[in-house]
């Protein structure tokens, strides 16, 4: 019998962070109450983007499983390339979409600071949006 990890829990910057080990993801995500459309935040500079396209598909799967709609920065990243897009344009794009979400869900990987998720979380806060870490 192996025992499986646990998930560790820290405090950074006041915001409680929940660093789910991958296989326990899916759990993770299936005990949110979801309801509507769904953002999805994560760290982008700095961060191995395969593993985080590895877990943002988890998170993603388990969001379609439950017929929820999402936006994800992740996977309009040619988009933003392709026209040009400044860092303040991908900005207010993705504020747009979190204002038509109901749910923010923030992949949080690591310890490091992420100037754009700390933006995203006041952003949420203020407009009043559910809140998973």
């Amino acid at each position: 019998m192996t025992n499986k990890p646990r998930r560790k829990v820290s405090l950074v910057n006041g915001i409680k962070l929940l660093t789910a080990i991958k296989y326990h993801t899916s759990d993770f995500v299936r005990s949110f109450s979801l309801r509507g459309k769904i953002f999805i935040a994560f760290q982008y500079r700095g961060e191995n983007l395969k593993e985080v396209e590895d877990w943002l598909n988890i998170i993603r799967d388990e969001v379609l499983k439950r017929k929820n709609d999402y936006f994800c920065s992740f996977w309009v990243e040619d988009m933003f390339q392709e026209k040009g897009y400044t860092d303040k344009q991908m900005y207010n794009y993705c504020l747009n979409k979190l204002d038509k979400c109901e749910t923010v869900i923030f992949l949080l990987r690591s310890e490091k600071n992420s100037k754009g998720m700390i933006k995203e979380l006041d952003h949420a806060v203020k407009k009043g949006k559910k809140i998973r870490l």
